[in-house]
Order: structure tokens, then sequence, then C-alpha cells
């Protein structure tokens, strides 16, 4: 029964590929109570919120990075969040 994904836990990559994004943000939620608050991890989280059609909810956190980017020097992946964050709310 393994074989149908019922006796092991699912990779977040796994989570994400069946759409399974309640699961994905929980385990996310777990590694942020661990202490975990790497950008890359803010951006997972971020960007299944909005596959979770939560983008309200990612906007704060994408704008949190890509201030974070752009004090740190990376303009470029600054850029590229503000991008997210632009198709989630046009216009601002």
């Amino acid at each position: 029964m393994g074989w149908l994904g019922g006796g092991k836990d699912l990779s977040l990559a796994e989570l994400i590929a069946r759409k399974q994004y309640k699961k994905a943000l929980d385990l996310l939620e777990v590694e942020f109570r661990k202490g975990e608050r790497s950008p890359r991890l803010r951006l997972q989280f971020a960007d299944v919120l909005t596959m979770a059609n939560r983008g309200k909810e990612a906007l704060p956190i994408l704008l949190g990075l890509a201030d974070e980017f752009a004090r740190d020097g990376f303009a470029a992946k600054a850029i590229a969040v503000l991008k997210k964050a632009e198709k989630i709310q046009p216009g601002d």
C-alpha cells in the first residue's frame, strides 16, 4: 500500500506536485516553528500561498523579501520577487 502514498510522508515538492497545498503549508509551518526563516523557505511559503489562491497573504512576505534582498545588494533577486508581488496585486 505504500505505493499509494498512504504509508509514507510526502516531500514538499511531492505535495506541491499533487496540489496538496494545505499539507505543503503545514509542512512549511513546521519548519518555521523550528526556527528556520531562510529567504528560500519564506519564498517557498509565499509561492505555495499563491498557488493555494491565498496571494494576499503572500504579499507581505514577498515585499519583505524584496526589501531584504535590496538591502543586501541582490537587486536582481529583489526585482524578481517584486515581479511575483506585481502578479498578485497589479499596479502597486
